[in-house]
Order: structure tokens, then sequence, then C-alpha cells
């Protein structure tokens, strides 16, 4: 197949994404969340994926992507590989020697206790690099997957100051501060400092 070091840990999970003239062999990894994702609060969503490559594995696609649900199991095939996902990667992943990491913020509509990852999209969408190899399917490693709540959501429970709009890109609001030598720390989702008042 191929070779990778885990991410993190001692192991990691892989799966199929794509298959020449049919959805049917695809696989999705799905677990159970220790505690069910709750309707309008926010969520930080991370993964790291590699694309695996050998003789019957370089190829490369697109749409790796996360689906959550409430039952275990999809009904069906059609309702696995609906071209839905709450999250995937439009771009086609082709690095096999480095881990990519996928994190996004999922605010859900509705309450959900099962997580999923594959490729949840038909062939005609989904995007397709050949290797070099007469290649058969494309075959991606999944490592350090969690799901936590943000910062917004603990603010909102806990704490007598407001942190708004979330997510932002120019402008945050901070309201509750009565104190007017109080000092703000403000950190990247990575952890790196972006403002210190």
């Amino acid at each position: 197949m191929s070779f990778q070091y885990p991410a993190s840990g001692e192991g990691f999970a892989g799966l199929i994404t794509w298959a020449p003239n049919s959805t049917d062999n695809r696989e999705m990894i799905g677990v159970e969340l220790g505690i069910p994702l709750e309707p309008n609060v926010p969520y930080l969503v991370r993964f790291k994926h590699n694309r695996a490559s050998s003789i019957v594995t370089d190829v490369a696609t697109n749409n790796l992507g996360v689906k959550f649900t409430s039952e275990q199991y999809f009904e069906s095939l059609e309702q696995a590989r609906n071209d839905f996902a709450h999250f995937s990667i439009d771009s086609v992943m082709n690095d096999t020697l480095n881990w990519g990491v996928v994190e996004f913020e999922f605010i859900p509509d509705s309450t959900f206790s099962y997580m999923h990852i594959g490729n949840f999209f038909s062939n005609e969408e989904t995007t397709v690099e050949f290797g070099s190899g007469g290649s058969s399917f494309g075959y991606y490693f999944i490592d350090a997957v969690s799901v936590s709540s943000t910062l917004r959501s603990y603010n909102e429970q806990s704490s007598p100051y407001e942190v708004y709009p979330n997510p932002t890109s120019n402008y945050l609001q901070i309201s509750g501060i009565t104190n007017p030598h109080t000092n703000v720390l403000l950190l990247s989702l990575a952890g790196k400092k972006v403002l210190e008042t």
C-alpha cells in the first residue's frame, strides 16, 4: 500500500476516496461522539490527512470531508453519497510526504451524535488526478481527529464578557469590561498572539 509515520500517537486510519466506475468502493470512518453536538453552539473540527502512494493507490482527489449525523449508520449508499458534506476540501490533495491539516468551525443546526469522514460526493462531482503508476483507486490516511467547543461557547456559558462577531476578519467587539485598566490578549486558534493591549 504505502508507508507513513503517524501524525500523533501510535497509528492512524485509512480510507478509499475514489474508485473507477463506481461509488460503491468508497470507505468512510465513523465514530460516536463522546458528547453530542448541541444546536447553535460553535465547535472546532480538526483532523490530519495524507495521501497514500503506491502502484495501486496513485490517485489524488478532492472532496475529503466531514458529515455529522444523528444516526450511527447510513440507510443506503445514496444517503451516504448524496453530494453533501458539512465540510469538504475543494482542492485536490497531492501531498504524500507531509500531513495536511484540516481545521474549521462548525455550528450545528440540530443535535448530532456521530461524525463521519470520507468522500460523500459522486464520481461526477469528484476531481481526480492520476499518477504514473496505472492507479486503480485513491486512498488517504487520517489521524489526530478532534471536535471541541470553541471559546465563544465557553464565554457564553461562564463569563461576564462577550466577544463578537465570531468568526470575524477585521473587527472584534468585546463587551462586559468594567475596569478601564483591563489587559486583553487575543490568540488565534493555533495559539499565536494576534493582539495584546
